[in-house]
């Protein structure tokens, strides 16, 4: 029972290594799964982070810097987000 065990263990750190030195791809469920969770922590930490400096930083400035930061700092997070995507979705080479 115990060598069982021993080599269950031994083939998942053996899949694990393999697998962040690039000699296996990775599976599309598991990157979907990596994907999804990296998407939600970006945009709850991207959203604390644009509302700190809109309301600190930004408190002090002319109304048309605040116009222009808010749709602007609205849109950004679309770009590192939309790139995340498109790695998701890729095809294993």
């Amino acid at each position: 029972m115990c060598f069982r065990s021993q080599r269950i263990a031994l083939s998942a750190y053996t899949f694990a290594e393999n697998l962040l030195q690039g000699v296996l791809p990775m599976p599309p469920r598991l990157k979907r799964l990596i994907g999804a969770c990296l998407i939600v922590l970006f945009v709850v930490v991207y959203a604390f982070v644009a509302s700190l400096v809109g309301s600190g930083i930004l408190a002090g400035k002319p109304a048309w810097v605040q116009i222009l930061y808010f749709p602007v700092a609205g849109l950004l997070w679309i770009f590192p987000v939309g790139a995340l995507i498109v790695w998701m979705y890729r095809k294993p080479a």
